[in-house]
């Protein structure tokens, strides 16, 4: 198996469409925040962070040892936060079901990522409490092997973990590729957009049943017509179209 930092710049997320662009004589990482297909080799959670923290480890990723998109990198020890779950999907369901049974609190570590100028994994440089207090998010993440976990928690990691979760991640507070219309226009919550990323049709749907795919984009605008119209739900119905259209 490659290792996550060298199979991540070719779509490790398919929340995060990874658009390297020549620049000069070296590449840059550019990235679109918002999904246009449901990535079923994730698990989406809605949760709220703690100020817990735990040393994680890298797990079995393999991070590049150059500075990243927010800070330096190089060496340093991997922590999680630690976060309440409230909601969960996706892959590895039935994983986080069977962790959680007797569980009155569900709660998940989750460790974040960044990436370099070519879009590798890098070290996280900035706070182990990476996730802001108070407030839920929707994250879109990846279950480590058990023998992973830290503590026993169900441990993920978060790739490009600016754009994590929606809409606390630091991607979003620093306005970046219009995101700041978060705070200009209604927009969805988190648990709203959750909901949207559940109903979207996966790529492989999109590329091998067009017609399945436009219907469930078209039944969940029906069904909730004043979040169709919100941000950035406008710009993720907009661009799941496009790619059906284009399969039709």
């Amino acid at each position: 198996m490659p290792a996550v930092s060298n199979i991540l710049a070719a779509a490790w997320l398919g929340f995060a469409a990874l658009a390297p662009v020549v620049a000069g004589e070296s590449n840059r990482c550019s990235i679109r925040p918002f999904p246009d297909a449901r990535d079923p080799e994730v698990t989406y959670l809605l949760g709220t962070a703690t100020p817990d923290t735990l040393l994680a480890g890298p797990g079995t990723v393999e991070p590049s040892a150059g500075p990243g998109h927010w800070g330096p990198g190089g060496l340093q020890s991997v922590y999680g936060q630690v976060i309440h779950v409230e909601r969960f999907g996706g892959a590895d369901s039935t994983t986080l079901a069977r962790a959680f049974e007797h569980h009155d609190t569900p709660r998940v570590v989750i460790v974040p990522w960044a990436y370099d100028p070519s879009c590798r994994t890098t070290l996280w440089s900035r706070s182990a409490q990476w996730v802001p207090l108070g407030a839920p998010g929707m994250f879109t993440v990846r279950l480590r092997s058990r023998s992973q976990w830290v503590e026993g928690v169900p441990t993920f990691d978060a790739f490009m973990a600016d754009i994590e979760p929606f809409p606390l991640g630091i991607f979003f507070q620093r306005g970046h590729r219009g995101t700041d219309a978060l705070r200009t226009k209604p927009s969805l919550t988190a648990a709203e957009y959750f909901d949207l990323y559940r109903a979207l049709p996966d790529r492989s749907t999109i590329r091998q049943n067009p017609t399945a795919a436009s219907a469930a984009v078209a039944q969940w605008e029906q069904v909730n017509p004043q979040l169709a119209v919100k941000y950035p739900a406008t710009e993720i119905l907009r661009q799941a179209r496009w790619n059906i259209d284009r399969q039709q």
